[in-house]
């Protein structure tokens, strides 16, 4: 009898066992360049050149923690915790948060995942599927992601996949007494790919929490994008359109972002990338213009450690400083609003683990 009972018991530590298995990844990337920089100072383009180690071109350097457990029945909880980080000086990035990058959980399932916590936001997803270079971390190429929240916090978040149909929906939530919208994030994005073609769409609207225009209150701002992808052989093609507006009452306070590129991959070492931005800036009877061009060659020294080099020159005229939307993630200065131009040279490596 007892040795049946202790049958039965260990049949029922291994079931338990199998029914509960789970995972725990430990990830991270390292992108450092050495960087040339013409007219480099934070007030204006005519300062004076730099030479530096910098952040990469293409990403932020970050370390994380990923993992699922099975609960069965097709259902998983999931949890991601992932840290920024500055390469050259070691510092925590994103003003100094433990795991300002993303910290969710939740559960997946066939019917998609459902997440709490802080993510990416839907108009950040819908740059990356759409921008040749994908997100870069280059200020003069990524200055379009000024005008959209791009991580949100105390959010919750869908995204599922469907033969091809790809949908995400977010909600964030203000969190401010006495008040149900003030600081709020509601967005949604929708994207098909098949055969090499990708098309995508994406809105998103934070209530009362944009920076100021011309002495006006916070704003609400409201961001709506259309992008499309298609591969043809070695060469994939990318364009995105975003447009931008803070609804401050000032007449016309908008943006409209355009972006092309290509990727060709020469060989399953070498990667060439192409890119061009464009932005159209707008308030009241004033209008201001921005673009940038860049060119980078890569070389996959392995499937985890890349080198390149990389090359972009901005241009911005009229009164660009002056009719940039105020920004979710950044004040108009931030964005290094300055009549002139720029150069910058990088030679980088990328190392994942």
């Amino acid at each position: 009898m007892y040795k049946k009972l202790l049958i039965a018991s260990a049949a029922t530590l291994l079931a338990s066992s199998a029914f509960a298995q789970s995972s725990v990844t430990l990830y991270g990337l390292i992108d450092t360049a050495v960087q040339y920089q013409t007219r480099a100072g934070t007030t204006a383009y005519t300062d004076g050149e730099k030479l530096a180690i910098n952040q990469g071109q293409f990403n932020g350097s970050r370390w994380g923690m990923r993992g699922s457990e099975d609960l069965g029945s097709g259902l998983k909880a999931v949890f991601k915790l992932e840290s920024g980080f500055t390469p050259d000086d070691g510092k925590s990035g994103q003003g100094g948060l433990l795991f300002g990058r993303q910290a969710y959980v939740g559960l997946s399932s066939n019917a998609g995942t459902v997440t709490l916590g802080r993510q990416y936001t839907p108009t950040f997803n819908f740059a990356g599927d759409f921008d040749p270079i994908g997100i870069s971390n280059e200020g003069e190429t990524s200055a379009y992601l000024n005008y959209a929240a791009f991580r949100e916090n105390n959010s919750i978040n869908y995204e599922a996949n469907f033969s091809g149909l790809g949908i995400q929906a977010m909600y964030g939530m203000g969190e401010v007494a006495g008040s149900n919208r003030t600081g709020t994030l509601m967005g949604a994005r929708l994207g098909y790919s098949i055969a090499g073609f990708g098309i995508g769409a994406v809105y998103q609207q934070n209530n009362n929490n944009g920076t100021a225009v011309l002495g006006s209150t916070a704003a609400d701002v409201k961001n709506i994008g259309v992008g499309a992808s298609y591969a043809i052989g070695p060469v994939k093609l990318f364009a995105n359109w975003l447009n931008t507006k803070n609804v401050a009452g000032i007449s016309g306070n908008k943006s409209n972002f355009y972006t092309l590129g290509a990727n060709y991959l020469v060989t399953p070492q070498v990667n060439l990338i192409a890119a061009g931005y464009y932005d159209k800036t707008s308030i009241s009877n004033l209008n201001g213009s921005r673009y940038t061009v860049m060119g980078s060659a890569q070389y996959l020294l392995s499937k985890r450690t890349t080198v390149y080099a990389s090359v972009d020159f901005t241009k911005e005229k009229n009164n660009y400083d002056s009719t940039v939307p105020g920004s979710l993630a950044n004040s108009p200065a931030a964005l290094g609003n300055y009549a002139g131009t720029r150069t910058n040279l990088m030679l980088g490596l990328r190392h994942a683990f």
